[in-house]
């Protein structure tokens, strides 16, 4: 049996871990059993989530364990590797995510044996086999490890060119009694029953604050129509989604591809949201999402000075720009929701550098 343990302090978000269902899905597919432990262990208790893991992994003798990690559950994540280890010393533990793939030393300093770099869908099977044989991690590209007392990082795997050869997530080994709920903290400020999928992966933009395009690279690639369509209707008609979160860091940065999302979303039925770039929507492409169900698109503002944008996000977008595209979206009844990341003005910067203000002058 193999667990894969989503950090606690994620149990109550709506999206769905597709990385930990990704990598469930895949092992599933090779024949190793294994199981997610997320909010389901809540159901009926009210005991401490680290109990109840440490409780699950007595239960089921379970010998290799994998977390994932964003950079505010870093401390987490050490402190219940430790756990396990105390629990037994021979269970493996490895790591993946965003944060361990920049910072693979604090993890494997902090106990962790071995911290999977960037996508994990190719290389857990042969990690899997070298845990079970002469654990000679050496040969697998993009993990990292301690050998002779010092950390150890073996070359980056290679991005996954075709990302049709994964099965889909592994939807059913989630809480989906808690995902397939109502709730306005998916499409944000929208109620509905919406479950988020990712269509793409990569970014070609060089966003400073952004550590995407060091776990998925800058060349985007996409999935087919075809399995888009499969997953969308999977999560309609087996656990009664009524609309769709694409988690694409941006949807439009091919038109075509959006329109084939458009049939696939209008033949469905369903309701959509999904981020987008102030400088990649057109009126073309918001025509077709308007008319296939969108509702709403989520834009990275990030802030209100062209300064801060350009100088130090290196966004390459203009305060003008946001506010066009901010007007042109909500002329096509599609809501929009904005996001400012404070931490990159300066003191002397007026916050979001008065983009309300400039919204509301200009009646947006």
């Amino acid at each position: 049996m193999i667990t894969l343990i989503l950090p606690p302090d994620r149990w109550n978000d709506m999206r769905f871990p597709v990385g930990i269902l990704s990598i469930s899905s895949v092992l599933s597919r090779n024949g190793y059993e294994n199981v997610v432990l997320d909010s389901k262990l809540l159901d009926g208790t009210d005991k401490n989530p680290d109990d109840l893991i440490l409780e699950n992994l007595r239960k089921t003798s379970s010998m290799i364990v994998g977390l994932s990690s964003y950079i505010h559950e870093q401390v987490y994540v050490a402190k219940i590797a430790k756990k396990i280890k105390e629990l037994n010393k021979e269970i493996f533990v490895m790591v993946g995510g965003p944060q361990p793939t920049v910072a693979p030393e604090f993890y494997l300093k902090s106990g962790v044996d071995l911290v999977v770099r960037g996508e994990g869908e190719e290389t857990i099977i042969p990690i899997i086999e070298e845990i079970k044989g002469s654990r000679d991690f050496e040969k697998i590209n993009g993990v990292s490890f301690i050998r002779n007392g010092e950390v150890f990082s073996t070359p980056s795997a290679p991005m996954i060119k075709d990302l049709n050869i994964l099965p889909l997530p592994a939807y059913d080994s989630a809480n989906i009694k808690h995902y397939a709920r109502i709730s306005s903290r998916v499409i944000r400020g929208v109620p509905l029953k919406t479950a988020s999928i990712m269509t793409s992966r990569g970014c070609p933009f060089s966003c400073t604050y952004c550590m995407g395009k060091l776990i998925t690279g800058k060349k985007v690639r996409f999935r087919s129509p075809e399995l888009i369509y499969e997953e969308v209707k999977l999560l309609r008609d087996s656990f009664g989604f009524e609309a769709i979160y694409f988690l694409d860091d941006t949807l439009s940065v091919s038109k075509d591809y959006v329109k084939n999302i458009c049939l696939i979303m209008k033949e469905l039925g369903m309701l959509w949201g999904a981020q987008e770039r102030v400088n990649t929507v057109s009126a073309s492409n918001l025509r077709d999402m308007a008319k296939s169900g969108c509702v709403q698109l989520d834009f990275g503002i990030e802030s209100g000075s062209n300064r801060v944008l350009n100088e130090i996000a290196k966004k390459n977008i203009t305060v003008e720009q946001s506010l066009s595209s901010q007007r042109l979206v909500k002329s096509f009844g599609i809501r929009t929701f904005f996001q400012f990341y404070d931490r990159l003005s300066d003191r002397d910067e007026k916050r979001n550098g008065g983009y309300f203000q400039a919204s509301k002058e200009n009646k947006i």
